[in-house]
């Protein structure tokens, strides 16, 4: 069965993920996942072992003044190798720069 989720969070211990449906029946914290399939875009594409450690809401309110709910979920990631863990730490650097910058702009 598929989960499809957009990425929220990233951290060389797990991610954040926002459910695109409602959350499947029987998804339960502690489940286990082999080989997520994590597509980064301009970056590749990789397959980490993770954990479900928290199942909970994202809350937002749009431009109607509506409040729109997403699920949240959040996952550790397990047995990441070196490598992949070299690449993961190059893929956060590089969106902690562009978000920096972004905010530059905002400011100037």
């Amino acid at each position: 069965r598929t989960l499809r989720f957009r990425l929220f969070d990233l951290s060389l211990g797990g991610m954040g993920a926002l459910l695109e449906s409602a959350i499947p029946d029987g998804l339960i914290e502690g489940a286990r996942f082999s080989q997520v399939e994590l597509n980064m875009g301009q970056w590749g594409i990789f397959h980490v072992d993770a954990q479900l450690i928290s199942i909970s809401e994202r809350k937002v309110i749009d431009g109607k003044n509506e409040t729109i709910t997403t699920p949240r979920l959040s996952f550790r990631f397990l047995n990441v190798s070196p490598a992949v863990e070299r690449e993961l730490q190059r893929i956060i650097f590089s969106l902690e720069r562009e978000a920096r910058e972004r905010a530059n702009k905002v400011r100037e």
